[in-house]
């Protein structure tokens, strides 16, 4: 069965040029890897909205491992951003 996840990325300020650029880069590595089936990211007045469909838990947790993902989760750590992720179902 498959996974949607939607990821806020909660940012006190504003969107600094650089998270944007790291957030584009983590998008399209994304769409490449395997289970994948969508993977957005869209920029609203709290931060970054991440929209991600995987084909099942295994697949997202092998992209939760991958070195664009990692990267992305320390450049937003160094910045103290609040991240809400909630796990979506399709009805």
């Amino acid at each position: 069965m498959s996974l949607y996840i939607k990821a806020d990325v909660i940012i006190n300020g504003s969107l600094p040029v650089d998270l944007r650029e790291h957030a584009n880069e983590l998008v399209m590595c994304s769409r490449k890897e395997l289970g994948c089936l969508e993977y957005n990211a869209f920029v609203q007045d709290s931060g970054l909205l991440f929209i991600e469909g995987w084909t099942n838990h295994e697949a997202l947790k092998t992209h939760e491992k991958i070195e664009h993902f990692t990267r992305f989760i320390h450049v937003i750590n160094k910045m103290k951003t609040d991240v809400k992720i909630t796990e979506l179902e399709i009805i």
